[in-house]
């Protein structure tokens, strides 16, 4: 309950409800809109990438995708569109979900929001999902399984673990369809940890290992050193051998110290991401 002293323009509130017997309203939050400056850095960064498919983390839904893509990507940078995108909403209550855009038509999904937690009862595994998306590219199609593994942030290793094993049984499955499988996301480990050992265990390779890329270690702040190498685009032997070039792109990331940003990306409040884009060329 509130409590009100003084009156028009002068009148105060205070909240003098104690504990949760005491609390009987509640409290609305509403979003609002990104910084432009923040939006327009993020744009600048898929448009220098120009990936055929592209694996969007942090999604709020669908719509504000498309509306990124059309609005953003096509109006402000002048680029085509992507005319595919999907995003299936996962176990975040914030509503930051796994996305794709992608110039080749996505023929299905699957959806791993219901696995159950095997160590936490009525629990969901996923903290996003593990989405499973088909893409037709000529007579061999790709599947993308997109991550977005528990964060570090409260860390529960455990968990991560749990959702990494998880993501390479779903992996294995999924070459029954095609040898084309690729395993990519934000996976917040690095590459030593348990988590991502039970990735490479599979026969997964991560592309930033590949001999064509030769920039920093990391993903993640400055990147300078493997401790920041959270992002992955992990591919099986078939496309292994399909490798071309490697990068990522960090200009849309603010490290004075390490990194030339772009040049409308002067603070860490309005660059793109404290995250680098890792992407890869391959010859299909």
């Amino acid at each position: 309950m509130f409590k009100t002293k003084g009156g028009g323009e002068h009148v105060t509130f205070e909240i003098v409800a104690k504990g949760r017997g005491g609390w009987t309203g509640w409290v609305d939050l509403v979003r609002d809109d990104l910084d432009w400056e923040v939006v327009h850095n993020t744009g600048r960064v898929v448009a220098e990438v120009d990936a055929d498919i592209l694996l969007t983390v942090e999604v709020e839904d669908r719509t504000t995708l498309r509306r990124f893509n059309e609005q953003v990507l096509g109006g402000d940078l002048k680029k085509t569109p992507y005319p595919y995108d999907l995003v299936i909403d996962g176990n975040d209550p914030r509503g930051i979900d796994v996305g794709i855009l992608s110039r080749h038509p996505i023929t299905s999904m699957r959806s791993h929001v219901f696995d159950p937690d095997p160590d936490r009862p009525g629990a969901y595994l996923f903290s996003r999902d593990c989405p499973e998306y088909e893409i037709q590219i000529g007579s061999t199609p790709l599947w993308l399984l997109g991550n977005h593994l528990k964060s570090q942030s409260g860390d529960d290793p455990e968990l991560r673990i749990a959702q990494a094993r998880r993501v390479a049984s779903i992996y294995q499955t999924a070459l029954e369809r095609s040898p084309y499988v690729v395993v990519a996301g934000d996976l917040n480990d690095e590459p030593s940890s348990e988590a991502i050992r039970a990735l490479t265990d599979t026969g997964l390779r991560d592309v930033m290992s590949h001999p064509s890329y030769r920039g920093a270690p990391g993903t993640h702040g400055t990147g300078n050193d493997e401790s920041q190498k959270l992002d992955y685009v992990m591919l099986p032997p078939p496309l292994w051998e399909q490798v071309q070039h490697v990068e990522v792109e960090r200009r849309g990331i603010w490290a004075p110290s390490a990194v030339k940003s772009f040049d409308t990306v002067t603070s860490k409040w309005n660059r793109a991401s404290d995250h680098a884009a890792v992407y890869v060329d391959l010859d299909l």
